[in-house]
C-alpha cells in the first residue's frame, strides 16, 4: 500500500536512517498491486500517485542528497498492457515483434509459464523503445538509476544498450 506521496512524506525519517537511495518495486501502470505486470511503461501507476507524484518525490528526496532507484521490468509486460493487447486487437500492429506467438493468438511465450506475463522479444524496436524512450523518460525526471529485474536474462548487448542510454542521459 502507500502512494510516491507517502514516500516523499517520510524523507524527513528516512534521511535519519543514513538512506542515499531508495529503491522502489516497480511504479509502471500495471494491473497488479506488485506491478510487475507492466501495461505501459511511459506512465507512473496512478495508484501510487502519477508521474507529478513521482517528479516531487525526486524533487524532495534530492534535497536530503537522496537518489530514487526504479525496478526495470524488462522481460515480460502484462497480458493487460497497451502493447500486448494491441498486438492481439491488431496482428499488424507494430508491436508484433515483440511477443513471440506459436499459435496466435491464443499460444505465446510467457515469462517462466506464467500465462499473465507475455514474454517480450528483445528485438531491435523493443531494445530502442526502452533505450530511447523509457529509460531517457525517467532519466530526465531525475531518477538515480534502474534496478534491472532478472538481468541475467538479459543479452549483454541490451544489458550495455541500457547502461549507454542511463549515461547518455546522466
Amino acid at each position: 500500500g502507500g502512494t510516491l506521496w507517502g514516500v516523499a512524506e517520510k524523507l524527513d525519517y528516512i534521511a535519519s536512517l543514513g538512506a542515499g537511495s531508495i529503491y522502489l518495486s516497480p511504479i509502471c501502470k500495471a494491473y497488479s498491486n506488485h506491478k510487475y505486470d507492466t501495461d505501459d511503461y511511459l506512465a507512473v501507476d496512478e495508484g501510487f500517485g502519477g508521474d507529478e507524484a513521482l517528479k516531487n518525490l525526486i524533487e524532495k528526496a534530492s534535497a536530503y542528497g537522496i537518489k530514487i532507484i526504479l525496478d526495470g521490468v524488462f522481460n515480460h509486460v502484462g497480458e493487460h498492457s497497451v502493447y500486448f493487447t494491441s498486438v492481439l486487437n491488431d496482428p499488424s500492429s507494430p508491436y508484433k515483434e515483440w511477443f513471440s506467438f506459436s499459435n496466435y493468438p491464443h499460444d505465446y511465450d510467457c515469462w517462466w509459464g506464467c500465462k499473465n506475463l507475455p514474454k517480450t522479444v528483445k528485438c531491435p524496436s523493443f531494445r530502442n523503445f526502452i533505450c530511447n524512450r523509457v529509460i531517457p523518460k525517467y532519466m530526465e525526471m531525475g531518477i538515480g538509476g534502474f534496478r534491472l529485474d532478472v538481468v541475467d536474462e538479459y543479452s549483454n548487448e541490451f544489458t550495455h544498450e541500457i547502461c549507454a542510454a542511463v549515461k547518455k542521459s546522466n
